[in-house]
């Protein structure tokens, strides 16, 4: 399988914005590519009784293989699989 993130869905916030303005990158790149641990990513069902934290859904597990990204105006397109790799450069 694969997932689809929903690009309108993630979190966003002033700090990311202000270090995205500093180190030349866009907060979504720095979410999407950034390399460093943002913020937990799980899967569960929507029906999590009890579960009394906040989360964000961010996006959906699908049964077609690869990474997909749902732009702000609603295009799917593949997402590249970007990163860092600890101890051995860039992918």
């Amino acid at each position: 399988g694969g997932a689809t993130i929903d690009e309108a869905s993630l979190p966003l916030g002033d700090a990311l914005r202000t270090l995205g303005r500093v180190g030349g990158a866009s907060a979504r790149e720095l979410v999407l590519h950034g390399g460093e641990a943002y913020e937990l990513l799980f899967c569960c069902s929507d029906a999590q009784p009890g579960l009394n934290l906040p989360v964000t859904r961010v996006g959906t597990i699908d049964a077609a293989p690869g990474l997909r990204l749902r732009g702000v105006d609603g295009t799917v397109r593949e997402l590249e699989t970007r990163g860092h790799v600890h101890f051995g450069g860039t992918v």
